[in-house]
């Protein structure tokens, strides 16, 4: 693969634009054909139809711009990381999203999961949109490129609300953190929950209310947990090598939180110092192999209501009280790009200067990863230039990224 370096030209206001865009070659240095990544060319024209060709016939022999969406790293990642997804894709329009499973649900109008983490989760992280797209020319003629330019219709940033919610464990145990992490306007946030016991159920009634900054925060449930009858005396008690109490200090206050293990204590002790609280026992491997791990938590069932925007999320999830392990992992980082796309303008184009020749029945490939700084929904397609005025251009297509606040690009296998 070689690497092409640019600098980005652009027919309205100037952006910056680090990186480079691949040209894939064989090793005889003539553009690939697309044996190989299709059953071949006539097929891949029939499946991915572009819009006509400019300057050049409309017909089968015509050259023409061929777009997919690239997701050979999403194996790699966490269901957790956001990534991009073809939502439809007909004769006229490729359309893309970027989501999570945790976006998915969140977004889903029901009441929905939350997953349990080893620390506040104020942090996204995601894999831009890569796109694929193969000049193809299925002509006599060579066919020469001298540039690649978006052609954008419309960027228009996405200020719904967006919150991570999770339950934490290990240090943070009894914990709950919101962290908002959307566009919206929001002065105050509102929390109404409900703590069960075990063999309790959710009959749609909240006992409980938090009143939250904007920005959300952690909220401890420690004192709700006492109430319902945890008995945090004399489980401390028994389990003294098993408690740590540590201070967190931010914006000058300082924060008490618990780390609860159970390491030190048997199946009969957990399940009598936690009695009226759920206790999840997990067994893996087998036989003088097997390990048994225990966790003790208190289903919570919220509602947060975002009075700014009018919008009421539902959703539920464990209090950790005690574990043996931890969830979750730390993740990389990577700030690399290849185009960003404006948040918020109509009608602008973005220039490529690039150089390839594609002879008759060979095509090139140039990926494409595209990055917008917020989230946002873009419309576009991309044309072909050279020096002659013939224009080839793609079908359209509609992006939407999902890019929340303290956010970091996902580093894969492949990047």
């Amino acid at each position: 693969m070689k690497l092409i370096s640019f600098v980005p030209l652009f027919a309205a206001a100037a952006l910056s634009f680090p990186s480079s865009i691949p040209e894939e070659e064989s090793s005889s240095g003539i553009p690939l054909s697309l044996e190989g990544i299709a059953p071949s060319v006539e097929s891949v024209r029939e499946v991915f139809s572009s819009g006509p060709s400019q300057g050049l016939p409309s017909n089968a022999s015509a050259p023409e711009i061929v777009v997919t969406l690239d997701d050979e790293d999403y194996d790699n990642v966490s269901s957790l990381d956001i990534r991009s997804h073809v939502r439809s894709d007909s004769g006229n329009l490729l359309d893309i999203v970027s989501y999570s499973s945790y976006s998915r649900d969140f977004y889903s109008g029901s009441s929905f999961s939350v997953p349990v983490m080893p620390e506040p989760w104020d942090y996204t992280e995601l894999l831009f949109p890569k796109l694929n797209l193969y000049i193809v020319n299925n002509s006599s003629r060579t066919v020469n490129v001298s540039s690649l330019e978006f052609v954008v219709s419309g960027s228009v940033a996405d200020k719904r609300p967006y919150f991570n919610i999770a339950t934490t464990s290990g240090e943070y145990c009894n914990e709950m953190s919101i962290a908002n992490l959307g566009y919206s306007s929001e002065s105050h946030l509102e929390l109404s929950y409900r703590i069960l016991k075990k063999g309790e159920s959710f009959d749609g009634r909240y006992t409980g209310k938090r009143v939250l900054p904007s920005s959300g925060g952690s909220i401890d449930f420690f004192d709700d947990l006492v109430a319902l009858g945890y008995n945090y005396k004399a489980m401390k008690a028994s389990n003294p090598g098993g408690v740590d109490e540590w201070y967190s200090t931010e914006g000058g206050k300082r924060t008490l939180h618990r780390n609860v293990t159970l390491w030190d204590l048997s199946e009969e002790q957990i399940r009598r110092l936690f009695s009226p609280f759920s206790v999840e026992k997990t067994v893996e491997g087998s036989g003088s192999y097997a390990d048994t791990y225990f966790t003790v938590y208190a289903p919570i069932y919220c509602e947060l209501r975002c009075p700014g925007s009018g919008k009421t999320f539902r959703f539920h999830g464990k209090l950790c009280l005690g574990s043996m392990s931890e969830y979750g992992a730390e993740m990389d980082e990577d700030d690399s790009f290849d185009v960003q796309l404006r948040d918020s303008y109509q009608s602008y184009t973005v220039k490529y200067p690039y150089n390839a020749t594609v002879v008759p029945g060979g095509s090139v490939k140039v990926g494409l990863t595209v990055k917008c700084g917020r989230s946002s929904t873009h419309k576009f397609y991309i044309r072909a230039n050279n020096e002659s005025g013939v224009t080839l251009r793609s079908r359209d297509i509609s992006l939407q990224i999902l890019n929340p606040r303290n956010s970091s690009p996902k580093k894969g296998w492949f990047f």
